[in-house]
């Protein structure tokens, strides 16, 4: 199957180019509306939450593997039926900015793979089949796990791998046994704090906590983004409906209450350091030795400054014009509150193209249009940057008028604050690593590099959405062909991206060959 999509990509990008003629155009800019928040979830109803829970906690230990996965493939058909709505409640509070729905639709692809992954994994006894198996020089072993079957054909020329961590051996699914052994002479309630910026981080971070930890769980939606707590629960049902979800709503005062009941053992966050050395050290001083005060299990998923590393080659006008998009993308999806987006492009000083890409780079940049600012805080740290940082340039189209987001609730509250303020992008070139002042983290794919400890938590402390298995993952390693066709799914140019995410959701939910002809038909004229 990998070679089938691997030679098949040559055809796809000139049929991809011939229909070029043929495709929409850019929708209009969106404006937000913003949305209106869920009132905080008062402390009886967060205790009859925990008290349903804590009812149902041991059931959930003793449910196999393949009733799990039945309930994952029902989860499946409700997700994407909740995805719609959730698009819609999603353009309402951020806007979007030239593909409509798409963007947001494409989140909840990731969902629905995540879901019917899993159940694949559990289905297989915690121990799915790697595509190859190979051992590096110096005895680090690793194991090819993407694509596999027909996903080899819908991600052509796609690899990736996980790499263990060296001197340990390629075991799967026996942590997560001895886990749910252990939780048979007792178990507690999870408690995920769920992050402001992405969807499908909240709802694999609950998967996570419920599969591998074998723990009921529950999620405190995030002010910035408690919009989206209906859509989970209603793509969730199957869980609440069985006892072991539930959804509430509330900001420090609900979480610190969570994190310090009882009932509660573990605590799982997506989020920044400040939330995590709040919950672990409190108001005691962090130090190298000492044990902080917080005795209950706290995983973290942190904060990261993400580089873009540029090799220095011939590069052709369009390989510059094509990688400059690639960039692009990486840094406005979601109006750039992603923790994997595009901090810092390294470049070779002596690269004889360097400025000729950065100035592609710039106008590319300037092409996209502004986009609200809505993460709590971000716009004061881009003030901050703009103060600090030399010879910085303010890029990107302004749009100040345009249709208004359709939403259904009752009175809004702006995510802006009650104004829509159109931040551009910010572009300066020629630092060195000190001007940069970045802080160099190990970041691996859904997780932080082993090693980080509580005193200096840097980039968190856990990997997640492991759902190969395998015990002892260091990091993974995604290699990709120099041009991948045809146009790829964040590109902001894509004009057929919500078609291509909806018809790619039913490819996740229910790969055979009707639903990857749907796809592939649908990119054709992305």
């Amino acid at each position: 199957m990998q070679a089938i999509g691997t030679s098949s990509q040559p055809l796809i990008g000139a049929v991809n180019s011939w229909l070029s003629c043929f495709k929409s155009e850019l929708v209009p800019v969106v404006l937000p509306t913003g949305f209106q928040p869920h009132a905080p979830t008062a402390k009886p109803e967060l205790e009859a939450a925990l008290k349903r829970l804590d009812a149902h906690k041991q059931d959930w230990i003793k449910t196999s593997n393949l009733e799990r996965a039945k309930l994952l493939r029902r989860c499946i058909n409700t997700t994407a039926k909740a995805s719609a709505k959730a698009c819609q409640a999603a353009e309402a509070a951020k806007g979007s900015y030239g593909t409509g729905l798409g963007e947001e639709c494409l989140l909840w692809v990731s969902i629905v793979m995540g879901l019917r992954q899993y159940a694949e994994s559990l289905e297989a006894g915690l121990r799915p089949l790697p595509t190859r198996k190979r051992t590096r020089g110096n005895g680090q072993v690793v194991v090819e796990v993407f694509p596999q079957r027909l996903d080899a054909v819908m991600f052509g020329g796609a690899r990736g791998e996980l790499w263990l961590q060296p001197g340990r051996p390629s075991t799967q699914g026996q942590t997560c046994e001895a886990k749910l052994k252990e939780k048979m002479k007792g178990s507690s309630i999870a408690l995920v704090l769920g992050a402001g910026n992405q969807v499908p981080v909240v709802m694999l971070d609950i998967l996570h906590m419920l599969l591998t930890e074998h723990s009921v769980v529950i999620c405190k939606i995030n002010p910035a983004n408690d919009y989206i707590g209906p859509y989970v629960r209603e793509a969730f049902l199957p869980l609440v409906e069985l006892g072991v979800l539930e959804i509430v709503y509330g900001g420090v005062s609900e979480g610190a209450f969570l994190c310090e009941h009882p009932s509660v053992g573990l605590i799982h966050l997506t989020g920044a350091t400040s939330t995590y050395d709040a919950i672990v050290w409190g108001k005691t001083p962090k130090e190298e030795g000492r044990q902080p005060p917080c005795k209950k299990h706290v995983t973290a998923e942190l904060g990261c400054v993400t580089p873009y590393i540029i090799v220095p080659a011939k590069w052709t006008q369009a390989d510059m014009e094509y990688y400059a998009s690639e960039i692009v993308a990486g840094l406005v999806n979601n109006g750039a509150h992603n923790c994997t987006k595009v901090e810092l492009i390294v470049t070779d000083a002596a690269w004889p193209q360097r400025e000729e890409f950065a100035e592609v780079l710039r106008k590319r940049l300037d092409e996209e249009p502004r986009r609200v600012s809505w993460y709590p805080g971000s716009r004061e740290r881009l003030n901050h940057a703009k103060q600090s940082i030399p010879g910085l340039r303010e890029l990107g189209q302004r749009a100040e008028s345009g249709p208004q987001a359709s939403t259904s609730s009752g009175p809004s509250q702006s995510a802006s604050s009650g104004s829509n303020v159109y931040e551009p992008w910010l572009l300066s070139t020629g630092l060195t690593p000190d001007q940069a002042n970045t802080t160099h983290e190990n970041w691996m794919a859904w997780g932080a590099f082993p090693g980080n400890k509580p005193h200096d938590i840097g980039s968190g402390n856990c990997f997640v959405h492991n759902i190969h298995m395998y015990d002892h993952v260091q990091k993974s390693v995604l290699w990709m062909p120099w041009r991948l066709y045809p146009t790829h799914f964040y590109d902001t140019q894509n004009k057929n991206q919500h078609a291509m995410a909806k018809a790619t959701m039913r490819y996740a939910g229910s790969p055979n060959l009707l639903t990857l002809s749907s796809a592939a038909m649908a990119g054709l004229f992305a």
